[in-house]
């Protein structure tokens, strides 16, 4: 039957066609592969350039115990590489990767493609928790004498994330507005507080540290940093990895999702504390990197769709491919000198962020 607005397209018409989306399993190995590569040659790059053939012999001898020479470079290179290059690209691996998962985990809970793990208040929080510890003389005595920075900088973070929870549980039920809500609230009143904080403050040094650190950074990485973070990554991946079904469900609407067996409310409270957990350590170690949770997830569900059994591993390992090249960037962008990584990475990100949303073949959900 032809003819009408309504008529259906006969043979030989142009029908329109879904895009093909690569197969899971074709799209990790792709970026995994990607991934191991880019960690190899990201440890060869930086101030002081290292021959790669260098870098594969250090890797050869600390982790395969293999008997090849040192080059030219000798020790140097060797401390470099080992103590100073990889537990950094490794750490900027594992940190792009738990930021991006919890992107994706409340972009699906919170239906919402604004947002991102900082959402509910965990940046802000960490930042005045890392902003008393260095400007005040809190962290001198009593119970958390002697506390470590990122120590200060999680329980900020707890403390904001605790906060709006509460927030959002009050009521009937929670619902996911009433949460965006409160994150946007109780990110405001921490940030105000952290201006307070600079704006009284009398070393210069201690502003310039804070600025930094509220701006993030992977400079200070170490291997006691790698147990943690790795640990923290990897448990909530699992955990969300048993979660894809419930996800996609949640995607439909709260009453959608109650007809098919998923209790939204209950579940959307389980995944934001998993994500501001592992947003919480991960600040803590790094600072507030922003952009990668927001942008990682668009990205990655414009390639593979909004299936979350393709969009969960391959954002993962997308969040820590782009990390790991951002910090690249911003190690020799400037001579001599550092960005501050977050810097870089909304530089990187605002421009294809704004691409994205001029193409009318995407779409959220």
């Amino acid at each position: 039957m032809t003819g009408g607005d309504g008529a259906a397209p006969v043979a030989g018409e142009d029908a329109p066609v879904a895009p093909r989306r690569p197969g899971g399993a074709v799209a990790v190995l792709t970026v995994t592969a990607v991934l191991c590569a880019s960690i190899l040659l990201a440890v060869s790059i930086g101030q002081m350039s290292i021959p790669f053939p260098e870098v594969i012999a250090v890797l050869g001898r600390k982790l395969l115990g293999t008997d090849v020479p040192a080059g030219a470079g000798g020790a140097r290179f060797e401390n470099v590489v080992w103590e100073i290059r990889l537990p950094r690209v490794l750490l900027s691996v594992l940190v792009g990767a738990g930021l991006a998962m919890c992107g994706v985990v409340m972009q699906a809970s919170l239906r919402n493609p604004l947002a991102d793990p900082y959402l509910l208040g965990v940046s802000a929080g960490g930042s005045l928790g890392a902003t008393v510890a260095i400007l005040s003389g809190f962290g001198a005595g009593g119970l958390l004498a002697g506390a470590a920075l990122p120590v200060w900088a999680f329980l900020g973070s707890l403390a904001a994330t605790a906060v709006v929870l509460l927030v959002g549980a009050l009521g009937p039920r929670t619902s996911a507005v009433k949460l965006v809500l409160a994150g946007a609230a109780v990110n405001a009143l921490c940030s105000a507080i952290t201006s307070s904080f600079v704006y009284f403050a009398a070393s210069a040094e201690g502003i310039r540290s804070v600025t930094f650190w509220m701006l993030g950074s992977l400079a200070s990485a170490t291997w006691a940093d790698i147990p943690l973070t790795a640990g923290a990554v990897l448990t909530a991946a699992v955990v969300m990895g048993t979660q894809i079904r419930s996800l996609d469900v949640m995607l439909t609407g709260d009453e959608s999702s109650l007809t098919l067996g998923v209790d939204s409310a209950s579940r959307r409270r389980l995944y934001l504390l998993v994500c501001a957990l592992v947003t919480g350590i991960l600040v803590a170690r790094t600072g507030v990197i922003g952009f990668v949770g927001l942008l990682v997830p668009h990205v990655v569900r414009g390639i593979v769709g909004s299936s979350h059994r393709r969009l969960l591993p391959v954002a993962v390992v997308g969040g820590g491919l782009f990390l790991l090249w951002a910090d690249v960037i911003a190690r020799v962008a400037v001579s001599h000198s550092e960005l501050p990584i977050g810097i870089v990475t909304a530089v990187l990100g605002a421009p294809v962020f704004l691409h994205m949303l001029t193409r009318k073949e995407y779409r959220f959900g």
